[in-house]
């Protein structure tokens, strides 16, 4: 009689093959891309700030124009905070580069391929259709060459996609701590970048649509503070040099 593996096997082959291709693929795609300027512009406030403790961004030159506003060689604003945050600590550990930076944003490649599996298994109840959507997604031509790029668009994908995989795992369970948790990482996710913010809200608020309108709308207002909290740290930091 011919062997079968057990579906758990098969779905945990699936899972390593899928992460290897994705770690394959990513890895030689960072070493091998043509640097881009946004990398640059993008590492530059986070190299300042941990050698220099001053979140400035020195590689640009203050025209005056709204990218390139006055002070910008003292202060960073023009883009999100979160994303310089995250490479301070992982620069301090594996050095400052290009091929660093870029190592940054596959790890958080990694944790958005997580969280698809996991929202997709905990919303169909297949693990089998999670490993299935986590294999398409570890190929895809548009994952890996932002995961591979030297930028935050990967990191706010990945918070995004963190939020749907706490909410859908919690909904049930903890409904007031999977509202809370989920938009945290919304949050977080638009102070990484304004428009990954946008697009994980609306998906979010559209996977809560139902239990929020089962449980009140009132329940809303566990949403607040997360937002609150980062609206309100990030203009005291702009407050400096407004």
């Amino acid at each position: 009689m011919k062997r079968r593996f057990p579906v758990d096997w098969r779905i945990r082959w699936t899972v390593v093959a899928a992460v290897v291709t994705y770690l394959t693929l990513g890895v030689a795609t960072s070493q091998t891309a043509a640097p881009w300027c946004d990398e640059a512009w993008f590492a530059n406030p986070a190299f300042n700030l941990l050698h220099g403790g001053r979140m400035a961004t020195t590689v640009l030159e203050p025209t005056g124009h709204y990218r390139h506003p006055q002070g910008i060689q003292e202060y960073t604003y023009w883009i999100m905070p979160l994303h310089i945050m995250a490479q301070v600590p992982w620069y301090a550990v594996f050095g400052f580069g290009i091929v660093s930076l870029r190592r940054l944003s596959l790890c958080w490649g990694l944790l958005g391929l997580a969280a698809v599996f996991e929202f997709v298994r905990a919303v169909s109840g297949r693990p089998v259709l999670a490993a299935i959507a986590l294999a398409l997604l570890s190929c895809d031509f548009v994952y890996l060459s932002t995961a591979a790029t030297g930028r935050m668009d990967m990191m706010s994908a990945a918070l995004g996609l963190g939020a749907l995989a706490v909410y859908a795992r919690l909904r049930e369970s903890a409904p007031r701590l999977a509202l809370l948790a989920a938009h945290c990482l919304v949050a977080a996710a638009a102070f990484t970048h304004p428009v990954g913010g946008m697009v994980s809200l609306i998906a979010l608020l559209v996977a809560s649509w139902r239990d929020t309108a089962r449980r009140g709308w009132g329940s809303l207002l566990l949403a607040a503070p997360p937002y609150l909290a980062g609206a309100l740290a990030w203009s005291l930091y702009i407050s400096q040099r407004p």
